[in-house]
């Protein structure tokens, strides 16, 4: 029964379901660092799509890759700021989704880069780090097709000083 588990678990539900991931920058900081070993679930948007201030793990989008070779084949985990049909701008030190800032609850807010109001085409999506002057997010590649979505991070595994959900 035991070997029956073990298939069960590794063979089916982890890849369907939950997948672990490891953080390895501090884009995400203070809320995930470097070392936190989170949990994905891949079903979270089977029936529903992301929603903002939602924490996800994604495909580094061509854009990405084509800047930073390194991100080939790789995940990355960012906050969804801005959904299909928002308009996303950066000024000021802070990000506005359709003329509100963002709240204020998200870590390191201060943002160090401007641009331009930007529509977020439908069936995409606008990612961004918690620490904005340490993340390579879509103010640098622009939004992601919502197909790149490996999920959503639903909390941190790892280490056990850390265990818990994420906001």
């Amino acid at each position: 029964t035991a070997i029956i588990s073990y298939c069960l678990i590794f063979l089916v539900i982890k890849p369907l379901f939950l997948q672990p991931y490891s953080i390895f920058s501090d884009s995400m900081s203070p809320g995930l660092r470097p070392g936190d070993r989170v949990l994905v679930s891949k079903s979270a948007y089977w029936f529903v799509g992301p929603r903002r201030g939602d924490i996800v793990a994604i495909h580094a989008p061509v854009e990405a890759i084509q800047l930073d070779q390194e991100l080939k084949d790789q995940e990355l985990v960012k906050r969804v700021i801005g959904l299909g049909g928002d308009v996303v701008e950066s000024r000021g030190g802070s990000i506005t989704v359709n003329g509100k800032p963002i709240p204020n609850e998200y870590g390191k807010l201060i943002t160090p880069y401007n641009f331009a109001p930007l529509e977020i085409p439908r069936g995409e999506l606008f990612v961004l780090g918690d620490n904005r002057a340490s993340s390579f997010d879509s103010h640098q590649w622009g939004p992601i097709e919502k197909r790149l979505l490996v999920g959503r991070v639903t909390g941190i595994v790892w280490p056990p000083a850390h265990i818990g959900s994420v906001r």
